[in-house]
């Protein structure tokens, strides 16, 4: 027996503490922790511009005035009630998170990615609760984690912004000849648990 139990729906974002106010011109609703709806699968991107937060970032040059986001860490969450059998395995599912993120339920540690083309798997069966789950990721800056792997590995000979290929991400939201730069973060595919008895392929 195995059962999908999506869970896309009822989340929402805010700005994680971890940012430089000096460098990161943010407005004020973003600066007071306040929650936004958000889409999943989704990015923060689109999740800001579907709150009005910032204008179409494809209209002129208003690539330029949107180069804070990446700069930003980035905190999804929702609450889901199960009404599961706890008696069987049940697997917390992430078809794709964008990239590198803390991921907590019940304020239980359960790893760390990054990678955005793989999936992430981790059992739940003893964490989960009937009633008000919270799940949390937490993404990091796109942009400071590359070039804080940069620093510890040395630049590498490549083209346009060489910290890019420290971040198994794809490598166009650095910008290229045909693209714009909108490093993005965000869980860009579907969340579900997995519930499972005994075995399975």
């Amino acid at each position: 027996m195995l059962k999908k139990i999506k869970l896309n729906n009822n989340w929402n974002f805010s700005l994680s503490k971890n940012y430089n106010p000096n460098k990161v011109p943010i407005d004020k609703r973003l600066k007071s922790s306040k929650k936004f709806p958000a889409t999943v699968p989704g990015t923060i991107h689109t999740d800001l511009l579907n709150n009005k937060i910032i204008d179409d970032p494809f209209y002129s040059d208003n690539e330029l005035r949107i180069y804070w986001i990446p700069e930003c860490d980035w905190l999804y969450q929702t609450k889901f009630d199960f009404t599961g059998n706890n008696k069987n395995n049940v697997d917390l599912v992430f078809e794709g998170l964008d990239t590198s993120s803390e991921i907590y339920l019940n304020n239980i540690r359960l790893g760390g990615t990054d990678n955005m083309f793989v999936k992430y798997r981790y059992n739940v069966k003893n964490i989960l609760k009937a009633k008000a789950n919270e799940l949390k990721v937490i993404f990091q800056s796109p942009t400071r984690y590359a070039a804080d792997e940069e620093k510890k590995y040395g630049k590498l000979p490549v083209a346009l912004n060489s910290t890019r290929v420290y971040i198994r991400k794809a490598q166009y939201s650095f910008g290229w000849d045909w693209g714009p730069t909108f490093p993005t973060s965000g869980i860009w595919r579907n969340v579900y648990l997995e519930e499972w008895s005994d075995a399975k392929i």
